[in-house]
């Protein structure tokens, strides 16, 4: 249309309208989602396996100690008893005698059992002519060395001798002694036996 003074007046209102504007994120929003879930998921598994892992190496490091524990109580249990043995004997009789020295026997193992084995008869009478009785009494003991297959230890040891002559009274001599121990067939036994010397001070 024109007016009385030239202009061109434009009145097509028909013209279609700019179409509205948009962000460039929001097509990709639900994408992005998808995403940061996915990350999330990664994230609670990690987090999961984290405390998993964790959990296993405490089970194991605990089962470990555990294992030590019970190991290191074995032995104590066949030091106790073995020292014991080995320094108690009856030499009443020549049947007390083989007994006691049976069960030396039983209760060694290596290098001190192979001494062991060299008391010969002439030894046991010897014995049997003393007559006395020796009882011998581990009042504490403790282990001082474990090897890692726990096949082997050392332990250290307070020991009471009660010794009951034929005449004459008792005496009680207290002793410290060290003891080496090995694993045999399941068993613990003594590999050997030695008195610790007592310093004077």
């Amino acid at each position: 249309m024109t007016t009385a003074h030239g202009d061109v007046i434009d009145t097509d209102t028909d013209s279609p309208s700019p179409p509205p504007a948009t962000s460039p994120e929001a097509g990709s929003s639900p994408r992005r989602r998808r995403v940061l879930w996915l990350l999330v998921g990664l994230a609670v598994a990690s987090a999961v396996f984290a405390g998993w892992a964790g959990l296993s190496w405490w089970q194991a490091k605990n089962d470990d100690s555990l294992d030590l524990a019970r190991t290191r109580d074995q032995v104590l249990i066949a030091a106790h008893g073995n020292i014991e043995t080995l320094t108690s004997l009856d030499q009443r009789d020549e049947e007390s005698v083989d007994a006691g020295i049976n069960a030396w026997l039983e209760a060694s193992t290596g290098d001190l059992n192979d001494e062991l084995t060299k008391v010969d008869e002439q030894n046991k009478k010897d014995l049997v002519a003393a007559a006395n009785v020796a009882t011998g009494r581990v009042v504490e003991a403790a282990v001082i060395d474990l090897s890692a297959g726990g096949d082997s230890a050392s332990v250290i040891a307070a020991v009471e001798i009660t010794v009951e002559p034929k005449e004459g009274e008792a005496t009680v001599k207290r002793n410290r002694f060290t003891a080496d121990l090995l694993k045999v067939d399941g068993d613990w036994k003594l590999a050997s036996l030695a008195d610790v010397p007592v310093v004077s001070p």
